[in-house]
């Protein structure tokens, strides 16, 4: 099973876990982020889907959700979720080209989940707030 470490305060991290400002789950327990991250529920609590859009491993916010948030390579999480979700028959990940071009995507698409400056969240898009 996926284990993802979380940061004791997530408000000093240089990036944040950011979802479409349509998602009605204002915080999330760090149990539900573990489960939408591993796709063991691939829903939000109203039932729309948890697309995950993530940029490039090179990118610096892959390396901090990498080593920072889920503890895992970002190679070996990329595998896990395809594996996975070829079983479920979901959509592992959206992969896109940077950051900008995921925020972008996720402004677009109700129940999407990407990554943010922490000091640059765009507008459409939202801090989830993760609580224990």
């Amino acid at each position: 099973m996926l284990t993802i470490l979380m940061l004791s305060q997530m408000a000093t991290a240089d990036y944040v876990l950011v979802v479409n400002a349509s998602v009605p789950d204002h915080s999330v327990s760090t149990r539900e982020v573990r489960r939408l991250l591993s796709k063991q529920s691939c829903c939000w609590a109203d039932g729309r889907e948890a697309d995950l859009i993530l940029p490039p491993n090179s990118d610096a916010s892959m390396g901090w959700f990498s080593q920072e948030f889920i503890g895992l390579d970002a190679v070996i999480f990329r595998r896990y979720l395809i594996e996975r979700c070829y079983r479920l028959g979901c959509t592992p990940m959206i992969n896109v080209e940077d950051l900008d071009s995921a925020q972008s995507l996720a402004q677009h698409m109700p129940g999407a989940i990407t990554l943010a400056r922490a000091d640059q969240i765009p507008e459409g898009l939202r801090e989830l707030i993760i609580t224990q």
